[in-house]
């Protein structure tokens, strides 16, 4: 599964990066998510996908 997230549409709240720490972070410049590593794992799979459900602007999309 491959993960990224649309900068158009991030605002920053930083749910992505509590819940899933280790793929995404807030950048210090604009505030907004960035993906860190772009393929998931099969073990962090339902981090990353609770990441994506919780996002308040659904900014985060989700790829096999």
């Amino acid at each position: 599964m491959k993960v990224s997230v649309d900068l158009g549409v991030c605002n920053g709240y930083g749910h992505c990066v509590i819940e899933a720490p280790a793929y995404f972070d807030l950048d210090e410049e604009t505030g907004k998510a960035v993906v860190l590593k772009p393929d998931v794992e099969e073990a962090d799979r339902a981090a990353v996908e609770s990441a994506a459900v919780l996002c308040p602007v659904q900014a985060i999309t989700l790829s096999d």
